[in-house]
């Protein structure tokens, strides 16, 4: 499935070019032929290539589930990890999970900051969805490649190297890897150029798969991430699960949300970082779950 929606995303893009803003349509064009290309090599590299060697401050990690991750060792995802093995964000990454179990191989799911699969990675292996993944910042997405080729998922996960929002334009990204990147309206220090576009006017691009989990977390940027997806959340209501970091910006997605008909959110914990994820079903949004089976607050 994702060769098949990539192919048709080339071949559309192919044609953009031709007729609208070449410039801008021809990086996203270059950067979503990186990560189709670049995908099937990595079983190719050597051990030396700076793609797969793991290096002295990363490392592999094993999950109980059988989930592998490949990571620097210095994160606080990576510290959860180690610590037993506890997940971070443990009732976020069980319910997003029990969704994707409901989903038949025709459903998609989006994970937006995709950072090194640490979402996409379960929901693939957990569904028979596809998922397609947003990660902006580079050394990130290397990461995302890594572990979808260490899983064994690249038939599951369509990995995009761009950043969304509200506005096709441009944006600056962090140069380092990190589970705290985002987009930035302005150049500074350690910061470079990176397309950011609608989500609508990429998914515009695909094959017509109706989309049931939408999973954001992209550090303070969510309620303009919601805005550039009005179009599809308004069509298919997917269960949205996103961060908010802020009053501010609850009260700006919440917001938006209920205007989409949705119901008032539901916060998903209340500690190990559940408690900035919030949960928002609209009355259509399918397939139906059972919310008791969680403790949510």
């Amino acid at each position: 499935m994702t060769t098949a929606i990539s192919n048709s995303l080339i071949l559309k893009l192919k044609i953009i070019i031709k007729c609208k803003a070449p410039e801008y349509f021809a990086m996203l064009l270059f950067k979503l032929t990186f990560a189709q290309n670049f995908l099937p090599k990595l079983k190719k590299l050597k051990s030396e290539s700076i793609y797969y060697r793991a290096k002295p401050y990363q490392a592999v990690y094993k999950f109980p589930d059988g989930l592998k991750l490949f990571s620097p060792k210095s994160d606080s995802l990576n510290q959860h990890a180690r610590l037993g093995f506890r997940y971070y964000e443990p009732k976020t990454r069980s319910l997003s999970n029990h969704i994707a179990k409901t989903l038949d191989k025709n459903s998609l799911i989006i994970d937006v900051g995709a950072y090194n699969g640490i979402y996409a990675i379960p929901l693939a292996i957990a569904s028979q969805a596809t998922v397609l993944s947003f990660e902006p910042n580079f050394a990130n997405f290397k990461l995302l490649l890594k572990n979808i080729e260490l899983n064994n998922l690249q038939s599951k996960i369509l990995p995009m190297y761009l950043a969304l929002s509200d506005k096709n334009k441009f944006g600056y990204v962090t140069e380092s890897n990190s589970e705290l990147a985002t987009i930035f309206e302005f150049p500074i220090e350690t910061l470079y150029k990176q397309a950011v576009f609608r989500m609508d006017d990429i998914i515009e691009l695909l094959p017509s798969m109706p989309i049931r989990l939408i999973k954001i977390d992209v550090e303070g940027m969510g309620s303009e991430v919601l805005n550039g997806a009005r179009v599809q959340i308004n069509k298919y209501y997917p269960y949205i699960i996103i961060e908010s970091l802020s009053e501010e910006e609850s009260i700006k997605q919440a917001s938006l949300l209920t205007y989409l008909g949705y119901k008032p959110s539901i916060k998903l914990g209340d500690k190990y970082g559940d408690q900035r994820n919030f949960l928002y079903v609209h009355p259509e949004s399918c397939p139906k779950i059972d919310l008791h089976l969680y403790e949510l607050n």
